[in-house]
């Protein structure tokens, strides 16, 4: 595929401001759930206070202010919550490193500790708190200890890595994730990280190889294909290469066949590389034809959206990407 077929201005638009797919509409709906249960649980009802956690838990939301709100207020009935209640002492404690309360997490560590002794799940409870108390050798102690005992911990080896990059080493994040793929190649969020610090030493060949990883590992994801699609575009602006820019318009075409609804992003990157590739040297005759027209397309679409969304900002799009080419 070249990923530069033309979908309809009017089909991207109607993506945009409206009509949301079967996972926006999932996304919607929990997040509607939770709003009502907040509202609930506002009102003083400590069983929406109890159902609000749960729901975060099971949905993986981050609301920490809310968990540690509401969590103390269930803590202090701790009998009523029954086995349920260490569960709520583990999220909680997160929530508390979260916002800075390190006497909150303490208390909830102490708790889990005495509940759970030897426990690697509590240990590492322990050693998220040292790092962020910046409590780095502790923290590297913990996750040694970790490791001597379970050398498989994904976790404690992510968090050394971690703390590595906190301490400003990124020579050393970059030699413990890479150490730690030749293990676990299948992980996306480790293939992420190594993309993103080499992005920071400027080695864009390593980390186009990270995209790419991502790329094969989920190719169904939009923001992966973004992710490639930029560091292209940043090469190819960078060493005037045409080759590189074309490739890089295409898999934001790609982002945008994937994901068309608030995907302004994608749209963004579609006319910058088009942009670029108009601008550089040594591109033939036919390139540039149907540069012109993908880039005619994604303005037209780019424009749709800003009419319809925040008009008010139209000029500055206009500025930026002309008409034409």
């Amino acid at each position: 595929r070249t990923h530069t077929h033309l979908l309809g201005v009017c089909a991207l638009v109607t993506g945009v401001c409206g009509g949301a797919g079967a996972g926006a509409g999932m996304a919607t709906t929990t997040t509607k759930e939770l709003e009502d249960l907040l509202a609930a649980a506002a009102a003083g009802s400590w069983n929406k206070k109890r159902e609000a956690l749960k729901h975060m838990r099971t949905y993986k939301t981050r609301r920490s202010d809310v968990v540690v709100r509401y969590g103390q207020d269930l803590l202090k009935s701790a009998g009523s919550l029954g086995d349920e209640v260490w569960t709520v002492y583990e999220q909680v404690c997160v929530a508390a490193v979260d916002c800075h309360n390190y006497e909150l997490a303490e208390s909830c560590l102490e708790k889990l500790s005495k509940r759970f002794q030897d426990s690697r799940r509590v240990r590492r409870l322990e050693g998220l708190l040292a790092e962020a108390k910046r409590d780095w050798s502790r923290a590297e102690q913990v996750y040694k200890d970790i490791l001597q005992d379970d050398p498989t911990s994904a976790v404690a080896r992510k968090r050394q890595a971690c703390i590595a990059r906190a301490k400003g080493n990124v020579p050393e994040a970059i030699k413990l994730i890479n150490a730690y793929l030749e293990d676990q190649c299948g992980d996306q969020s480790a293939w992420l990280e190594l993309g993103k610090l080499y992005a920071e030493q400027h080695r864009y060949k390593q980390a186009l190889f990270c995209y790419e990883e991502l790329i094969a590992l989920n190719h169904q994801n939009p923001q992966n294909h973004i992710r490639y699609a930029e560091m292209l575009y940043t090469e190819g602006v960078a060493t005037s290469n045409s080759e590189l820019l074309i490739t890089s318009r295409k898999y934001f075409a790609q982002a945008l066949d994937l994901k068309i609804r608030n995907n302004l992003r994608a749209l963004y990157g579609l006319c910058s590389a088009a942009q670029a590739v108009h601008s550089c040297k040594g591109a033939d005759q036919e390139a540039l034809g149907e540069n012109a027209e993908v880039y005619a397309w994604g303005v037209e679409a780019l424009t749709a959206v800003y009419k319809a969304q925040c008009p008010t900002k139209l000029p500055l799009i206009e500025a930026t990407f002309p008409a034409e080419l």
